[in-house]
This record gives structure tokens, C-alpha cells and sequence, in this order.
């Protein structure tokens, strides 16, 4: 009878927690229902009970002894697990709902869910140690030592505890940099947007390794001699990259190249699609912790080193204002009216879809060249919406021709008058036989 009480007694408690378990489960399931969190709880919950049964199977029958206790704190770990997945789900819909039209929503995502099963690793863990002994064997492995001095006590424990600091707060602080970025780009400050989740990213990176350090067992006093040792370093081998590193920080601090910038440096970029000219000009993509990338209108994405924006001249077309003119020149022949030319060039200009119409479009009688009167049409543009120039330069003067020959204006060709000074004798030969 004894016995038959205590099998009854223990299948009553594994059934009571097993009901409140999958109510809760229900609950967090109807909540997310439709979306794609909702696999992801199916997904949970059958490894959850599939756990839970072989434990509370295994009490229930004997087969291993368990006090109620033991079971109570099971269930306990399971809510607490079960309540971090509803969060973490909840956290992805949110995400979803407020930035997933957004630029820059995948990254986050993909950011985000790194930094959650990371610190999911930690909840096991601290859980693992409160249900088992297995603290007994950590302490064991703390006193594993891989490195062991006055300066640096690195033990088996504490380097893998350093990694996986390390990683945890890397993706933190991509989390942080990429909602920065989202959060500014979905009020279209795009600007803000990439200087942000570039200062972010690179000091959370710093650190990250400061604090990873600190958990493998590397004392500050250690650090010191370290430092000074990876200073020699730098100034020989690492040189290169240490000043890219601290270029991309004095770039997002001036301010004077910003993530969205059209800009012209010294170069070549795009030869094997036959783009020509001694530099490479473009939109500034991301300035990142070595390289800032740069897309030509060819859509050629440059990455140049940042130190080159130091030492180089730089030419940033839209530092303050991205309103700027292009000058685009004509000729015509000597007997063309300059009035008549000057009225079509404005014509066609205004008829352009990209041209602004504040300020207006003049032409600038140039000069008179040697075979042609050279007149420069001026028009103003924005380079936020206009992104090739060479396309409207080609649009102009495709309707500019068109206007010009309706009007019967004249596109002349290089011609030369020769003068001989003395008098010359032209001698024509006649009967000139054919040639057999």
C-alpha cells in the first residue's frame, strides 16, 4: 500500500508541474501565434518534455532517486528557461514590428539573436551549477593552470571563461551599434545612423578585449609591459594597421567624411568595367575599423585604407551642402547667334527632371576658340537624388543636339585655314594613262 501511495504521490506532483508547464507554454504560444516564433516554441517545448518525462519517468518508477525538492527545482529551471524564450521571442517581434522595413533590420536581427543565445549559455550554466555538482568540477578546473606566474594566472576555466566573455559582449555591443543605426535611419538620419554604429562596434570591440583579458587572468600590472611590447610591435610590423585603426576613429570624430558623403580622392577604381580617370569618385557606404568603403556610380564598392583620408587631398561634395553645380561645355560654329544658343541650352536644361530649378540655369560665354564659340551651360544639382552625373551630362546632351539642329544651329568641326607666302604653282598633268 506503501508503495502503491508513493507512486501516486509522485506521478500527482510530476503531473501538476507537467499541467502548469504547458499551460504556460499554451500561453506563450497563443501570444506569438502566426509568427515565426511560434515554430520556435513548438520546437522548445518538445525538447523540454521529452526531458521532462524521462526524468520524472525514471523518479516516478525508481529507477533513479530524486527528492521532491530536486524535482521542484527542475520545474523551477524549466519556467525560468521557458519565460527567457518568451522574452527573447517577444524581443524578435518587437524588433520586427517597429524597424522591419527599415534599413538595417537584418543586421540587428542577426546581431541580436547571437548576443541571446550566448547569455542563454550563461542561464544553463548558473542552473547546471544550483541542480548538480558540477561546481565541484569547475573549481576543479580552475585550478587546471595553462599559464602560471605572479603577473598571469591563466587557468583551463578561466580561459574558456575569457572567450566566452569576449564574444558576449562583441555581439552587445553589435546589438547596440546596429539599433543605433536603425533607430537614426528610421527618423532618415543617415548620417548619425553609420557614425554611431561605428564608434559603437569599435569601442565596444576595445572593450571587450579588455574585459576578456581581465576574465582569462592578465592583472593590470601585466598589462603594463604588455602594452609596452605591443607598442614595439606596432611600430614595425603593425604599423600599417594600428594608424588605419586610429584614422577611422579621428574620421568619425571630425566629422569631416561622414557615412553618406559624396566624395573625390586620388586613384583608379573600375577599370575592368572600363571606368576611366585618375580618381575615384562616389558615395562613403560604412567607415569601418580599417577601411572605409566607398561606391562608385558604377556601382564598384572601393575599400581604401582610412589613413589615406589623412594624408591625401580629399574632395567632399557634400560636407555641408550636397547642392552643387556642374558645368557642362558646347560649341557651335562662328555663326551662330550666342543669344539663340543661350536661350536653347536653358530650355533643354530646365526640361531635365534632375536639374533644380533654385538657382536657375545660366550659360557662360566662354571664349571664342579656334574653331568654335564655346559656351558652358551651368546647372545646379542635389547629390542625394542624383546619383550619376555622367548619365545627365549624356541626357543634356542628347536634347541639346536635338534643340540645336532644330534651330538650325550649327555643331562645327576642327578646320584650318592654310596660307602659303609665296606664290604657288599647281600643275595638273593631262592624258594620264590608266593603269594596267
Amino acid at each position: 500500500m506503501s508503495k502503491t501511495f508513493t507512486f501516486l504521490y509522485k506521478f500527482s506532483i510530476a503531473l501538476l508541474l507537467w499541467i502548469f508547464l504547458r499551460t504556460l507554454f499554451k500561453v506563450a504560444i497563443k501570444r506569438f501565434k502566426g509568427s515565426g516564433f511560434e515554430s520556435v516554441l513548438n520546437s522548445l517545448w518538445f525538447v523540454l518534455s521529452a526531458s521532462y518525462v524521462a526524468f520524472t519517468g525514471a523518479w516516478i518508477l525508481n529507477l533513479v532517486k530524486f527528492s521532491v525538492d530536486f524535482i521542484v527545482d527542475v520545474a523551477v529551471f524549466f519556467v525560468i528557461f521557458l519565460v527567457y524564450a518568451a522574452v527573447f521571442g517577444y524581443s524578435v517581434y518587437l524588433i520586427g514590428k517597429f524597424f522591419g522595413d527599415t534599413d538595417g533590420y537584418e543586421n540587428l536581427l542577426k546581431s541580436f539573436k547571437k548576443f541571446a543565445y550566448m547569455f542563454s549559455i550563461y542561464i544553463l550554466y548558473k542552473s547546471l551549477i544550483y541542480l548538480t555538482n558540477i561546481e565541484v568540477l569547475v573549481k576543479k578546473l580552475e585550478r587546471i593552470y595553462i599559464l602560471e606566474t605572479e603577473l598571469v594566472k591563466i587557468s583551463l576555466f578561466s580561459f574558456v571563461e575569457g572567450i566566452y566573455v569576449f564574444f558576449v559582449l562583441k555581439y552587445f555591443f553589435e546589438t547596440l551599434g546596429n539599433l543605433f543605426y536603425v533607430v537614426y535611419m528610421k527618423k532618415d538620419q543617415e548620417v548619425e545612423a553609420g557614425s554611431f554604429r561605428t564608434i559603437t562596434v569599435n569601442l565596444g570591440l576595445l572593450l571587450s578585449l579588455l574585459i576578456a583579458g581581465v576574465s582569462i587572468g592578465i592583472t593590470w600590472k601585466a598589462a603594463v609591459p604588455i602594452a609596452g611590447a605591443l607598442g614595439i610591435g606596432l611600430g614595425f610590423g603593425l604599423q600599417t594597421i594600428f594608424n588605419n585603426y586610429v584614422s577611422g576613429f579621428i574620421l568619425l570624430l571630425s566629422k569631416n567624411i561622414k557615412v553618406g558623403d559624396y566624395i573625390e580622392i586620388e586613384g583608379k577604381a573600375g577599370a575592368a568595367v572600363g571606368a576611366g580617370g585618375d580618381t575615384i569618385f562616389g558615395r562613403v557606404v560604412s567607415i569601418n575599423i580599417l577601411t572605409t568603403i566607398v561606391r562608385t556610380w558604377d556601382n564598384v564598392e572601393v575599400a581604401i585604407p582610412n589613413s589615406e583620408f589623412l594624408s591625401s587631398k580629399i574632395v567632399n561634395y557634400s560636407m555641408t551642402n550636397p547642392i552643387v553645380r556642374v558645368r557642362i561645355p558646347f560649341g557651335v560654329a562662328y555663326s551662330s547667334d550666342p543669344e539663340k544658343v543661350r536661350e536653347v541650352l536653358i530650355r533643354v536644361a530646365k526640361r531635365m527632371p534632375h536639374v533644380l530649378p533654385s538657382p536657375e540655369p545660366d550659360v557662360w560665354f566662354h571664349e571664342m576658340g579656334d574653331s568654335a564659340l564655346i559656351f558652358i551651360l551651368l546647372v545646379w544639382v542635389d547629390l542625394r537624388r542624383l546619383r550619376r552625373l555622367k548619365a545627365l551630362k549624356s541626357s543634356i546632351y542628347y536634347e541639346a543636339w536635338k534643340e540645336l539642329k532644330k534651330e538650325g544651329i550649327e555643331i562645327p568641326f576642327p578646320q584650318r585655314d592654310v596660307w602659303f607666302r609665296n606664290k604657288l604653282k599647281v600643275e595638273i598633268e593631262k592624258d594620264i594613262k590608266p593603269e594596267q
